[in-house]
């Protein structure tokens, strides 16, 4: 027998799931990733280290980075599509900061 509630549980089940999957991306340090030198320098010098710190920006923010181009931009892009996020995003419903 099959109860409303349990059919909530599964469902919260998957969105905890979804949601410590996405943190655990986000926490993820730039310099762990294959970024070419040029963009990581860039990146580090405006004290952007993980990947929350990136997707927070806008494309035109990025670009008023010192030394920052469009070809950084596009790896960066490309970066982010293959992991299924996105520039601009709001992350604060995955409630980095109580880590």
């Amino acid at each position: 027998k099959i109860t409303l509630d349990s059919t909530e549980e599964a469902g919260d089940e998957q969105f905890d799931e979804t949601l410590l999957h996405m943190r655990q991306l986000l926490k993820t340090k730039l310099v762990d990733l294959d970024l070419s030198v040029r963009a990581l320098n860039c990146l580090k010098a405006a004290d952007v280290e993980t990947l929350a710190d990136l997707v927070v920006f806008n494309k035109n923010d990025l670009l008023k980075f010192r030394n920052f181009g469009k070809k950084s931009l596009s790896e960066l892009d490309d970066l982010l599509a293959n992991m299924d996020l996105n520039f601009g995003m709001d992350i604060s419903k995955y409630k980095l900061d109580k880590d």
